[in-house]
């Protein structure tokens, strides 16, 4: 094969502010690639289930058969939740199929991926160095890899990213955030080196590098609900400022790997979800979730007495739970989070509750059959308890604005009607109104009450921004017409199949996309 392709991952960039760089010219680097090619949103896989596109992209199949949409998923056979574990994905990457084959894979950081099965597997591949999404151990293969990465970063596995690998759920100071900016410009910097010394180093047809400080700049500096104290609009443009350092760092770091790379090198950079402000009311969602399956008002004190937990959570300041919870093993932070979720739950009385999540809010039924300890039992008692949810959390308002703060309650079984890990999804997906949630003082409803925000004024996880679906490619090389455009139906799901058609492979027979006809011939 003689043919290149380079893959560069703009990890969670919000295709608005990117557009915005192009026009405005702060991305010099991507707005040349616009004139040279095409560009184009996508949809993606996270309109519904927002964590399962690097999966999806990965497998090149929905989150329907490969079941992951979170990096802690709820096990129904141990009524826990738990993070993935390797030996359940149901399928190695796409591009260690290609490895395996023959064709010559880099691929560096790119999220939600296990490490390589066998020693023996021909690729070079590395991930937790410089990545938000720390599901998996950090690994780098083959083990003279190790080495190399740590020239670079200079630090060990877990610390190599550290402005990355650990984030705290709790409002900081400010000038702690812009110091938290500047390490994730050095980091974009240094994953560039790396990038550049691996592309001019190792024997490559197809290298995939992806940049993830913008994922968490994204998260951390949308607007001034991050920072602690008083926010004003002089805080939230420091934050709007701090957001486009860091892509404007991606940018420079793009240019540089495109001049390692050579001119002549097919290139697609992307994104495959977006960001913009954070709108999840889903910390109300256990309260919400429990007075509606009460029936009324009056379940409020019974809860709050059985969630004597978030009592108690509530008595420890959050910026100090972050900090204590950062001490402790994985394995220990995943189970206090399962107990802050479910505390002491009954399960022999439960009928649904409510799942981690970041963005939409998930409920899963208690399905008798299905959850180790289930009791509603499936057909007419499983659609009556989620029609009875749907209806009472989409009356739930605004109490200043009387405006719904629910836009949706959509069924898994409605969305996927098939798929071999269906059942692993939740089973109702809470779309919430898209007014930021900082905004809210409280919310209620006639029938089940009033449900006060925990933080007025701020984001509870103090993350001003969240993922939105807005992917978006830009895309370069033999066939593309320079200042085309993208099908605005082509979906992060194509990706797979096109970078295949680049490579003159065909597509995988799992694979559900299609080739992207302006960027490949099929």
């Amino acid at each position: 094969m003689n043919r290149r392709l380079l893959l560069i991952g703009f990890d969670s960039a919000a295709a608005p502010l990117v557009e915005e760089g192009l026009r405005e010219g702060w991305l010099p680097n991507l707005a040349r690639l616009r004139e040279r090619g095409a560009y184009g949103r996508l949809r993606s896989t996270t309109e519904w289930l927002v964590s399962s596109h690097w999966s999806s992209f990965s497998m090149g199949t929905p989150p329907n058969e490969h079941g992951c949409y979170h990096f802690l998923q709820w096990r129904a056979d141990e009524m826990k939740i738990k993070r993935p574990d390797p030996a359940w994905m149901i399928r190695q990457p796409f591009w260690r199929e290609l490895a395996e084959r023959g064709t010559r894979v880099v691929v560096l950081d790119a999220p939600y991926t296990p490490p390589p099965k066998t020693k023996s597997y021909p690729g070079v591949e590395m991930c937790g160095w410089a990545t938000s999404e720390i599901i998996f151990p950090p690994f780098a293969h083959p083990t003279r890899m190790k080495d190399v990465v740590r020239r670079t970063y200079g630090r060990s596995l877990r610390r190599a990213g550290e402005g990355l690998a650990y984030e705290r759920y709790a409002p900081r100071p400010l000038v702690e955030l812009l110091h938290i900016r500047d390490k994730l410009v050095e980091i974009v910097e240094r994953s560039a080196s790396l990038t550049c010394e691996l592309l001019a180093n190792e024997p490559w047809e197809l290298f995939l590098t992806v940049f993830g400080p913008s994922h968490r700049a994204g998260h951390m500096f949308w607007g001034g609900g991050s920072v602690a104290g008083e926010a004003g609009p002089e805080v939230d443009r420091a934050m709007q400022d701090a957001v486009r350092d860091v892509y404007a760092a991606t940018d420079r770091a793009i240019g540089r790997v495109l001049q390692a790379a050579g001119e002549e090198t097919p290139v697609l950079v992307f994104s495959l979800i977006g960001m913009s402000h954070n709108t999840s009311r889903t910390d109300l969602l256990p309260t919400m979730l429990a007075r509606v399956l009460a029936g009324d008002r009056s379940a409020a004190a019974a809860h709050e007495k059985l969630r004597a937990a978030s009592l108690l959570r509530r008595a420890v300041p959050l910026r100090w739970r972050q900090v204590m919870k950062g001490w402790l093993p994985m394995a220990m932070q995943d189970r206090l989070s399962l107990f802050w979720r479910t505390g002491r739950a009954d399960w022999s009385r439960t009928k649904a509750f409510s799942m981690t999540a970041d963005v939409h809010g998930y409920v899963r039924i208690n399905l008798r059959g299905r959850e180790a300890r289930g009791i509603v039992e499936p057909g007419e008692e499983y659609d009556r308890v989620c029609t009875q949810i749907a209806e009472g959390l989409l009356g739930f308002v605004d109490s200043d604005t009387g405006e719904p703060v629910v836009q949706e309650v959509a069924r898994i079984d409605e969305l996927f009607p098939t798929g071999g890990r269906r059942d692993e999804l939740p089973d109702l997906i809470v779309r919430w109104a898209a007014s930021p949630c900082a905004n809210t003082r409280a919310i209620e409803s006639p029938r089940f009450g009033r449900i006060p925000w925990p933080t007025p004024g701020k984001n509870p996880n103090a993350r001003s921004g969240n993922h939105t679906a807005e992917a978006f490619i830009v895309a370069v090389g033999d066939g593309i017409a320079p200042g085309s455009s993208i099908d605005p139906e082509a979906h992060i799901l194509d990706l797979p199949p096109t970078i295949l058609a680049l490579l003159g492979e065909p597509a995988l027979p799992h694979m559900t996309g299609k080739v992207i006809r302006e960027i490949a011939r099929s």
